[in-house]
């Protein structure tokens, strides 16, 4: 019946998956005058027409949705690129811009920018988050947190981490300003008091180190990772996602507690930025895409944009999506599907291989875990009380044996005590627990092994079912992408591969078999 429930469940999520991929919003270029790269973008809530764009030369700001540019700021060096934008604590008007040459603020909605912090070597300059509260101004660097009370004026070096730190991400949510997370080369710790104090609630431990302790649990080897960025939601606070170098970690609890996501619809593990859809959905950027987790899976938002490298996904109120990419700066807009048969019609049209019921079957029969197998073991044990208990036995009679050996007496030998030979016995017996008709021990051990034969057969299902529908995921999302997008088309056709070298793992190469003979 789960696994009745799971195909069901999966063949309506790929239908609306096909009704999605039909039906999507087109990806558009804003204006050519910010310089691509975009590394950075900053949205006004109370006024969505106002757009600042960061690039690795000059920041840029719109008061028309992207129509037209102003440069407001040049930044010095070659490649300077902006790294983060954030409004001050409750006033739009000061901004910080997070550089690779120090920050900069600016008091006038970003009409004007003066550089506040320049550091005192290059990885203090290296600013890669900055986060403006209440009462102080946070700022991270590759070499450790900053703080300011006085609106930048004067900085003071954190205790909270070590010095030689590496900042990824400084977040806090609108609902509760005061919990502040700060991402960094030793974990995440997060803050109830304003930056006040800290506490640690994810450790990220290096992978030699963690190999090394036998104390440590293996499922912690998976934290032996880089936290790349952080996101905490703006509607629910207590949630927040943390990308890391082998996927994503969620937290429903305030970071108290954690877990992984697992990569189903994801192209790969390798996540370096985060955020939240205005639907409270964590949206994963990886090299070759932006992916929301909808549904128990990632679904990318990407598909039709024309572009190598996205750096950041933000959303306005008005359900837009804007995407900074390496070739500029992306507006998506989407609307909802209306046909509700265009999904099953393009599921029929991309099946490329066996049903689901015979590849299901073929793994169960690869896996040697057929529901047969268990009855033919109790029938076996029921036959076994039938047959009876054969015990054999040989000895030899070590009694003397002596006789007097008379005859002729002509003969030497002959009239004397001869000793005889010894006497080998022998014996069969057979016997009859009848009271094995009704129980026997082998019973109990079937009863054990039945167990786990079904928990490995249900894995097993549960496996092929999502790898087989993830397969015709990929596939449909394949034929949907423009031919032109090279990039894109090589890293679905690789995903493609890689889900058919899986079923056939598991089913011992009857798919790509049934694949060749259609």
């Amino acid at each position: 019946m789960k696994t009745k429930s799971l195909v069901l469940a999966a063949m309506f999520g790929l239908i609306v998956a096909g009704r999605c991929f039909a039906n999507q919003g087109q990806w558009q270029q804003l204006s050519s005058a910010p310089v691509s790269p975009v590394k950075s973008i900053l949205l006004w809530k109370n006024d969505p027409s106002v757009i600042l764009a960061g690039t690795n030369k000059a920041i840029y700001k719109s008061v028309d949705g992207g129509k037209k540019w102003r440069m407001a700021l040049v930044l010095p060096g070659a490649d300077n690129s902006v790294n983060n934008f954030c409004f001050s604590y409750q006033d739009a008007r000061r901004i910080w811009a997070a550089t690779s040459n120090g920050l900069y603020y600016s008091g006038d909605s970003g009409n004007s920018w003066r550089r506040v912090f320049k550091g005192r070597n290059y990885l203090e300059r290296q600013c890669s988050a900055v986060l403006g509260l209440q009462a102080r101004v946070l700022l991270g660097t590759a070499s450790g947190l900053f703080e300011s009370r006085d609106l930048g004026r004067t900085w003071q070096k954190s205790t909270a981490v070590k010095s030689n730190s590496n900042i990824a991400a400084l977040v806090n949510s609108e609902a509760e300003p005061q919990t502040v997370y700060m991402a960094c080369s030793e974990g995440i710790l997060k803050s109830i008091d304003s930056a006040k104090s800290w506490e640690k609630v994810y450790v990220a431990i290096g992978k030699e180190e963690a190999l090394d302790q036998e104390e440590i649990h293996e499922a912690h080897v998976e934290r032996a990772c880089g936290i790349r960025h952080l996101a905490v939601s703006s509607k629910s606070p207590q949630c927040l996602v943390a990308s890391t170098t082998v996927g994503v970690a969620v937290s429903i609890n305030s970071g108290m507690a954690w877990d992984f996501l697992d990569d189903y619809g994801l192209l790969e593990k390798d996540v370096y930025y985060l955020a939240y859809s205005q639907q409270n959905n964590p949206v994963a950027v990886i090299s070759s895409g932006a992916f929301e987790r909808r549904q128990d899976r990632w679904r990318e938002l990407t598909l039709d944009l024309l572009s190598t490298k996205i750096y950041e996904i933000k959303f306005d109120n008005n359900g837009n999506i804007f995407a900074a990419c390496k070739e500029g700066l992306f507006r998506g807009t989407f609307s909802a599907p209306q046909n509700l048969y265009s999904g099953l019609i393009q599921l029929n049209e991309f099946k490329d291989g066996p049903d689901i019921e015979d590849v299901q079957k073929a793994a169960i029969k690869y896996a040697e875990v057929q529901p047969e197998k268990i009855k033919n073991w109790r029938k076996a044990a029921a036959k076994k009380a039938i047959l009876p208990r054969i015990t054999t036995s040989v000895g030899r009679n070590v009694t003397d044996l002596w006789h007097w050996e008379t005859g002729s007496s002509t003969k030497n030998g002959d009239d004397v005590l001869v000793k005889g030979s010894p006497a080998i016995e022998w014996d069969i017996s057979m016997s009859w627990d009848l009271s094995e008709l009704i129980w026997n021990d082998a019973q109990a051990s079937i009863d054990v092994r039945s167990r786990l034969m079904v928990e490995l057969r249900n894995d097993i299902l549960d496996e092929v079912t999502k790898l087989y529908f993830e397969r015709q995921r990929v596939k449909l999302e394949l034929e949907n992408l423009p031919i032109e997008d090279r990039r894109r088309r090589l890293d679905k056709e690789i995903k493609l591969k890689e889900l058919t070298a899986s079923l056939d793992a598991l089913t011992g190469g009857y798919f790509s078999q049934v694949m060749r003979n259609t």
